[in-house]
């Protein structure tokens, strides 16, 4: 589904919308009425409406920021082979035991 396609025409229905919208509204922490969606039921319309009800309609688009990302990890093709006790003690415990670079 594109962000522009109908989500009714798509197969949705009001039970489904209502739905995405309750999951909407749960994730993003903000408070869109259903009857939002149903006026204009695509996906870039309930974008904006997240974003207003985030920033204001007149602020425009809020910023992207990033997550909080892993740390880069080296391939394995990088790390030496393990010693016996090493692999014994991954097997063992994988949650407290760092691998060393």
């Amino acid at each position: 589904m594109g962000r522009t396609d109908d989500f009714f025409r798509a197969g949705g229905h009001s039970l489904l919308a209502a739905r995405l919208v309750a999951q909407v509204n749960e994730a993003f922490g903000v408070e869109v009425p259903i009857s939002t969606f149903l006026q204009r039921p695509t996906v870039a319309s309930l974008a904006y409406a997240v974003t207003a009800a985030t920033t204001g309609p007149e602020t425009g688009l809020a910023p992207i920021t990033p997550r909080n990302r892993r740390t880069a990890v080296r391939p394995v093709s990088e790390l030496g082979r393990p010693s016996d006790e090493e692999g014994e003690s991954l097997l063992r415990d994988p949650q407290e035991t760092e691998v060393q670079p």
